[in-house]
């Protein structure tokens, strides 16, 4: 049977350089994803960059879309057949693929010993001379499909002609329900057995030794007597009265029993508010757990009209038309309406703190982490929710600006621009003036979030080898770390009003979670949002703090499938999802009260 090739990817350049990968799976995804099998932090690659499917006849590598492309051995490819030592780049990463074809052997039969040595032998030792296959026993011809002599019982492999020429040494005698082999009828004849040892009674006759007929019926006979004599004492002493003893303790009633066994679940009242925590997955539970249901969303947590959290609205992306777009909605799911509809799509939605105009991103075909080759742009928004004509705000150079982000006081923006040749953090003034790269290195550095009282910007960068969360001042100048996630994959850091939290996206046990950091501490102490309870196992991603500071915002997909905008407490309470559109809802932005 031939074997599928061991095939492998060996880093040559970027964070990868001497790190191996085995390709173990049919299909193997390469891309900054945290669902991509092969995770790199080359912002050059896209979310989802390519996929390697393996098979027996080899691998092949498939570009999935990306937005810069794959390369096999400098050609940039859509679908290419991998031979060994091909050089795959995605992005500015560079791998070898390895692919060792295994020798095909002699077929490994999986039964017993019998039957390894009836598959391998040669059909002419099968035969005996003059055509037949005899038993080394008794000498009986026997039939090619017969495992047992049919004259004597004894098993093929007495046969001398069924030994394998080879130093096969002997297994253990097959049993049926291991062989591999076919169902063999037993033997024609039975061996006789060894002669009975004792004589039946029903043969035994007074002249053969045993015991006579008539002293048995005379010794049953006083045996009889003897016990009616007992029965009569015992009826008579009164030993089978109809009453009991008063010594006796009375049986319970078994419906008494069953009703006192019962708990009386109407006194059990359940707070809807908060959820019963499941047992934890390294426990054993020793008694049955009844899986609970996934959160539903409660009702609304403010009524219509009332201001929450800012302006009681979220602006968010969706797909639901095909292209993403930029949608408006009340925290409360109603007055939904669309903000932009165009043929390039737009994403990454950014309030100003006055709540009256949005900056946003596009081309935008997608949920990504980079858009090579789009532009920053902003709109206003006016108090009857109507958008204005977009205005471009810096002409793009090189690969890209993306990522939006204001100052405290509305007069500049933040984002991540490829003019450089490689993600770096620019800030600009809303009227096109004033572009600085504030951290000029060869670091790569995407993902600003600007600090509420103007002084710093905290960013993610590459640095190192790790993705981890940096500070850096709004006017340059060097940076410090502030995260240390030991490897993890984090995104989307956003800064609390108050100025005291960085909260972002971490995968912790391979599910996207909220993580949350006081920066008085330094960024070292993380916590974790909604430790206890049912939403401690719900995928949260891409973070959002609502302008008062009260409530979050965030992507939220608790059946595993629907991704929907939610909100809640910082005290991890009122969870609501706000959209329940099928489609594929994100990058929520929680507006200001203008």
């Amino acid at each position: 049977m031939t074997q599928e090739p061991d095939a492998w990817l060996e880093g040559t350049s970027g964070e990868v350089v001497g790190r191996e990968f085995k390709l173990i799976k049919e299909e193997t995804i390469v891309g900054r994803s945290k669902e991509s099998q092969i995770k790199i932090l080359d912002p050059g690659a896209s979310r989802e960059h390519a996929v390697i499917r393996s098979s027996t006849g080899g691998c092949v590598i498939e570009d999935l879309g990306s937005t810069r492309g794959t390369f096999v051995n400098g050609e940039i490819v859509q679908s290419a057949e991998l031979k060994d030592g091909d050089t795959i780049t995605i992005g500015d990463t560079s791998f070898r693929f390895h692919c060792e074809h295994d020798i095909e052997s002699v077929p490994t039969v999986m039964a017993d010993e019998d039957a390894i040595a009836t598959v391998m032998e040669s059909p002419e030792m099968l035969i005996a001379d003059g055509g037949e296959s005899r038993c080394a026993q008794c000498g009986a011809a026997l039939r090619a499909e017969e495992r047992f002599c049919g004259e004597c019982g004894t098993p093929r492999s007495g046969d001398k002609k069924l030994q394998v020429e080879a130093d096969i040494p002997p297994g253990p005698e097959p049993t049926r329900q291991a062989s591999a082999m076919p169902d063999v009828p037993p033997p024609a004849v039975t061996p006789p057995g060894p002669p009975p040892t004792h004589p039946s009674p029903a043969t035994t006759s007074p002249t053969s030794g045993g015991i006579p007929w008539k002293w048995i019926v005379i010794v049953g006979g006083g045996f009889v007597v003897l016990a009616i004599a007992i029965a009569a004492t015992a009826l008579a002493l009164g030993f089978f009265s109809e009453e009991e003893p008063d010594s006796l303790a009375a049986v319970p009633d078994p419906t008494e029993a069953q009703s006192t066994s019962i708990i009386d679940t109407t006194e059990l009242i359940v707070p809807t508010a908060i959820f019963t925590p499941l047992i934890p997955p390294t426990l054993t539970p020793t008694v049955e757990v009844v899986e609970l249901p996934s959160p539903q969303p409660t009702e609304a947590p403010a009524p219509s009209g009332v201001t929450l959290g800012g302006a009681s609205q979220i602006a968010f992306v969706s797909n639901r038309g095909g292209r993403p777009q930029i949608y408006l909605i009340n925290v409360d799911g109603s007055d939904e309406h669309q903000l932009t509809d165009l043929a390039a799509g737009a994403c990454q939605p950014a309030w100003s703190p006055d709540g009256k105009m949005l900056a946003y991103t596009s081309p935008c075909n997608a949920n990504r982490d980079e858009y090579l080759g789009s532009s920053v742009f902003v709109m206003n928004v006016d108090s009857q929710d109507v958008p204005s004509e977009p205005s471009l705000l810096v002409t793009t150079l090189g690969g890209g600006d993306y990522d939006p982000d204001w100052s405290y006081d509305g007069l500049r923006l933040a984002f991540t621009s490829w003019r450089t040749g490689r993600p770096q953090i620019f800030t600009i003034g809303v009227d096109g003036q004033g572009l600085r790269n504030v951290n000029d290195d060869l670091a790569f550095n995407w993902a600003p979030s600007w600090a509420p009282d103007g002084s710093q910007i905290a960013i993610l960068s590459g640095r190192g080898g790790q993705e981890e969360i940096w500070l850096v001042p709004d006017d340059g100048g060097d940076e410090k770390r502030y995260t240390h996630s030991d490897g993890s994959d984090i995104a989307r850091p956003d800064w609390s009003p108050d100025g005291g939290t960085i909260l972002f996206e971490k995968v912790i046990g391979n599910i996207p979670r909220l993580v949350a950091i006081s920066v008085a501490d330094g960024g070292v102490r993380e916590i974790q949002i909604c430790q206890e309870g049912r939403l401690s196992f719900q995928p949260m991603g891409e973070p959002a703090w609502s302008p008062d500071g009260q409530w979050i915002a965030f992507e939220a997909w608790p059946d595993g499938a629907n991704h929907n905008i939610a909100i809640m407490r910082a005290s991890c309470t009122d969870y609501q999802e706000v959209t329940t559109d099928p489609a594929l809802d994100f990058d929520a932005a929680w507006r200001p009260a203008p």
